[in-house]
């Protein structure tokens, strides 16, 4: 490496870190203000009161009777959690049972601590997923914590954090899955099948995937994993949990893509959008998915393609899944990070800023995806097989 290149390295690198330092620096004092979950513009963790108010809930007892918009709000309202809004109103907890579970651990601590440690356990959850993809993605001009400092500062991952929601847990799934099937290890593929669960919509092109590479090891431990997931909902959440969460998931879906229509980036949601609602919209926008799904599916279908894939994975789950709000824009990260591996900067550089021009006008909210399906298109002839990454190192100057 020449000592050009090495500069450029170190600058990025420290430049990198010194956004990382001063976001966390930042976001802190702005977190300093108000009390509870209050802060000088209004309510601390965007949609973290769903899921404290669903821990609470279930610490109350009232896992039998959750699944209903006066339950929910009642919760919320009493815990203090929705600062100025009337009553009534409400953040709706969508989830399956056994993942208001998990979240009632953290309905011990009072709200604020309980979103500082959300915030930094889905911290904890971004790393760990931009460090396995290490060696599916070699990186050459930039070292891997570069990655990793632009992954915590990626806005679409920064915004998922601080909205208290939990994409990074699905990023760390996605990669977990990937990972899983290029070493075989079916166990892996399995367990992070199953955590899919949680979050279903992007469970259905995962599973697809894995079946049609006959993986039945994996669906093996899905099925087991799976089972456990329910076992847990009917016995420590209530008898009907699942079948009362199904009802609720399935209305709130229809809701929630009427009333954050402009935040969708699945074409499930925004072709209805965009043309009209009505029966062939809606058709269209199915016809889409299917296609795009397929498509997918039948690439995969072909052996020696799964490393080349991989970049190609995250963009077309996003676009087909029932159910997808922009900030889920953050599982893009492991393609951008192939863009930087293949030597495309400038795509890599458009794909990453694009991201926070997204966040300032919804207008550009499809504009990452567009450039992620740019960079992922190969320009040669097996440029897209990704070879295992080198420890990176640098060389002094």
């Amino acid at each position: 490496m020449n000592k050009r290149r090495r500069t450029v390295r170190r600058l990025v690198q420290v430049l990198a870190w010194f956004l990382v330092l001063s976001t966390v620096v930042r976001y802190g004092m702005k977190m300093a203000e108000g009390e509870g979950a209050s802060v000088g513009d209004g309510r601390l963790g965007g949609d973290y009161p769903a899921f404290y108010g669903a821990g609470a809930a279930l610490r109350r007892g009232l896992g039998d009777v959750f699944y209903d918009s006066g339950v929910q709000s009642k919760v919320q309202h009493d815990l203090g959690v929705l600062p100025g809004e009337g009553p009534g109103t409400y953040l709706a907890f969508a989830y399956p049972p056994f993942v208001a579970l998990f979240y009632k651990a953290f309905a011990f601590f009072e709200y604020r601590t309980s979103y500082v440690l959300h915030m930094a356990f889905m911290t904890l959850m971004a790393i760990a997923a931009i460090l396995w993809m290490r060696d599916r993605v070699p990186i050459g001009l930039l070292t891997w914590d570069t990655i990793l400092a632009l992954g915590l500062i990626f806005m679409p991952i920064f915004e998922s954090i601080r909205a208290g929601q939990n994409t990074t847990f699905t990023l760390l799934l996605l990669v977990g899955l990937w990972q899983g099937l290029a070493k075989d290890r079916d166990w892996v593929t399995g367990l992070c099948l199953a955590g899919l669960l949680f979050k279903p919509q992007f469970f259905v092109l995962p599973f697809f995937m894995v079946a049609q590479r006959r993986r039945w090891g994996a669906l093996g431990w899905m099925g087991f994993a799976a089972g456990l997931l329910m076992v847990l909902s009917v016995v420590f959440v209530a008898p009907t949990s699942l079948g009362d969460w199904w009802a609720w998931a399935s209305a709130f879906r229809e809701s929630d893509a009427d009333r954050n229509a402009p935040y969708m980036i699945t074409l499930w949601d925004a072709v209805p959008t965009r043309l009209g609602q009505s029966p062939w919209s809606r058709g269209l926008g199915y016809a889409l998915c299917a296609l795009g799904a397929g498509g997918f599916l039948f690439l995969c279908s072909r052996k020696g393609t799964l490393d080349s894939l991989f970049p190609w994975f995250f963009p077309v789950l996003i676009l087909t899944a029932p159910h997808a709000v922009y900030y889920e824009s953050a599982l893009l990260f492991p393609t951008i990070a192939t863009f930087v591996a293949r030597g495309r900067l400038w795509i890599a550089t458009l794909a990453f800023l694009s991201a926070y021009l997204m966040n300032l006008d919804r207008a550009w909210i499809f504009l990452p995806l567009a450039l992620a399906f740019v960079g992922a298109w190969p320009r040669a002839q097996g440029e897209g097989a990704l070879q295992p990454a080198k420890q990176d190192r640098i060389t002094p100057p």
